[in-house]
């Protein structure tokens, strides 16, 4: 889909409320700062790919471009970054759906299906402040021309010529530039989306800083938005060849854990995802999203493990590929009787990783790293089945 809106030299990277950027820019060797090309893409509305549902979407091909910015090496220099923003910003009235302090955010995917298992949460300060800082530079982007080198290199600039100025407060971990950038390009180090080797791939989630007069729906998002909690709209992923591609892991539908609980010759009380029809101490849920077998008593091997080492709990546990439309989830606490906190990667030093096809095809496997400074601290896997 043609929705491509790049500056000739010369002329001014147009940003309208609603929508949703790529932004490049690459770091210097020693990681200290950053270069001064910066490439812009206007992706258009995010209201567009947020209601898109179609599994994977042809956006158009930047290698000419990234090459003119960056050098011909730009797929293996190691030092490219990329991220996404968008902004309804705090004045702005309500935009294809979106109301005041809406804000898109990416942050880097191992794989394009990465997406959905580690949505940010803001407080309201500070999703006031990223949102004003990203409408700061969206007015930076309409007011100012975008300049070009001898080759035509099409740069968007700023006060200081990159997104330093732009960046949201480094304490969300959403696009600032910092020592987890939002994605890193790297040959054959991100995996494969839909049959495309890909050097880039960035989770874009949308955050709402209230609900009201919103459209809570995403495309293929597994349920409605909450306020101030990212929800998954999608992975952007970049090829070796510059062909940037909408990626979204075709999920289940809603029935997939009834389709699972009938493939299990499950009926009436015993297929409720709290049941325990086997009596192996195992819920339903659970045996759903580990693989294990309802029916059957013995799957104890197949349980989340954790193990404490460095002053970091590793926590990690089995997903099947039909039950990721749940989005299971890992609570930690410092008492069994709680409070119990979601672990979200990025925030306070938490690290979530997801190894596809680990396990087989269709069962990968998710590794949390949480650190434990603490004398104790306890994880649990949370399925709700709506």
């Amino acid at each position: 889909m043609g929705l491509l809106v790049l500056p000739v030299a010369g002329e001014t990277v147009k940003v309208a409320p609603g929508d949703l950027l790529l932004g490049f820019y690459e770091v210097s060797e020693d990681g200290a700062g950053v270069g001064s090309n910066t490439y812009v893409l206007n992706m258009g509305p995010g209201s567009f790919w947020r209601e898109n549902t179609a599994a994977s979407v042809l956006v158009g091909n930047i290698s000419a471009d990234l090459e003119d910015a960056f050098g011909a090496g730009w797929q293996e220099n190691g030092r490219l970054r990329a991220g996404a923003v968008g902004v309804v910003g705090p004045t702005d009235p309500l935009t294809s759906g979106d109301p005041v302090r809406t804000v898109y955010y990416s942050q880097g995917a191992a794989s394009f299906a990465a997406g959905a298992t580690n949505p940010l949460v803001l407080s309201n300060s500070q999703m006031g402040s990223v949102s004003t800082q990203l409408k700061t530079f969206s007015v930076e982007m309409n007011g100012k021309p975008s300049g070009a080198n001898a080759a035509g290199t099409k740069l968007a600039t700023s006060a200081n010529n990159n997104y330093a100025a732009f960046q949201p407060p480094l304490t969300t971990t959403s696009f600032g530039i910092s020592a987890s950038p939002n994605g890193s390009f790297g040959v054959g180090a991100i995996g494969n989306a839909g049959g495309h080797g890909v050097e880039l791939a960035l989770d874009v989630y949308r955050l709402l800083f209230s609900t009201v007069g919103a459209d809570l729906t995403a495309g293929l998002s597994s349920g409605n938005a909450v306020a101030k909690q990212g929800q998954y709209v999608g992975t952007f992923t970049v090829d070796a060849d510059g062909v940037v591609r909408m990626e979204r892991p075709t999920p289940p539908t809603a029935s997939g854990y009834a389709e699972w609980a009938a493939g299990q010759g499950l009926t009436g009380a015993a297929a409720l995802p709290q049941a325990d029809p086997d009596k192996d101490g195992i819920a339903n849920s659970v045996e759903f999203v580990i693989g294990g077998r309802a029916a059957v008593a013995g799957d104890a091997a197949l349980l989340p493990w954790a193990v404490r080492s460095g002053g970091v709990l590793e926590f990690r546990y089995r997903r099947s590929d039909a039950s990721a439309y749940l989005a299971p989830s890992v609570e930690t606490a410092a008492q069994l009787e709680g409070p119990w906190t979601l672990a979200v990667s990025g925030v306070g030093g938490i690290a979530v990783g997801v190894e596809n096809d680990f396990h087989g095809a269709g069962m990968d496997r998710v590794t949390v790293q949480i650190p434990a400074a603490g004398e104790r601290l306890f994880a649990r896997l949370r399925v709700t089945v709506p």
